[in-house]
């Protein structure tokens, strides 16, 4: 008797465990397709011409940012709060990410992409909080302050008082990222 309500009960574990993989590849696939909701289409719109970007560079925000399926505008927006040079686009320190090459653009954006992604989910995680609106599709203003400055989980994109940081510029981070993102529309509070 045992031995089969062990066996009973690890399908039903299997069988649940199964759907909800099933429902997290069914979203991801959704997002990537683009067609959970409308919101990422919608949302989202073109960001040629903002804030003076090159075509080079507004190509390659706007590709990298369908591909990983974050909002060009921020994306945009970070490119230009960070304003590095060539290899440091984003202000990504990694190594790996501050090659100077011809790929250096593409390869600070997916970096900077990449961090986007892994900080709603701790954003989400560690708040219990949305970190899109789910009206606008905009990521909150709560959000990007968690983004730049951190929060519980992350120390930030850019962090007050980080070793790399001796001039204290990342205290301008969080005001500049959000002017520039609310050049590009509206963000809610939450």
């Amino acid at each position: 008797m045992g031995v089969l309500v062990f066996l009973v009960v690890a399908v039903v574990v299997a069988v649940a465990s199964i759907r909800k993989a099933k429902q997290i590849t069914a979203n991801a696939a959704a997002l990537a397709s683009d067609t959970f909701g409308g919101w990422v289409s919608s949302a989202y719109s073109s960001i040629t011409g903002l804030f003076g970007l090159s075509a080079t560079e507004t190509e390659t925000i706007e590709r990298v940012a369908a591909e990983y399926g974050v909002d060009p505008s921020f994306l945009a927006s970070l490119r230009k709060t960070e304003n590095g040079r060539r290899g440091r686009e984003f202000g990504v320190l990694a190594p790996a990410a501050m090659i100077e090459d011809e790929r250096s653009l593409e390869r600070q954006a997916q970096w900077a992409a990449g961090t986007i992604i892994k900080t709603v989910a701790r954003y989400e995680s560690a708040t219990g909080q949305q970190a899109l609106d789910p009206y606008s599709g905009r990521y909150t203003a709560a959000f990007i302050r968690y983004f730049s400055g951190g929060g519980p989980g992350y120390a930030g994109y850019a962090p007050l008082n980080a070793a790399n940081d001796p001039s204290g510029l990342n205290a301008n981070h969080l005001r500049n990222l959000l002017s520039y993102y609310g050049q590009t529309g509206p963000i809610t509070a939450a």
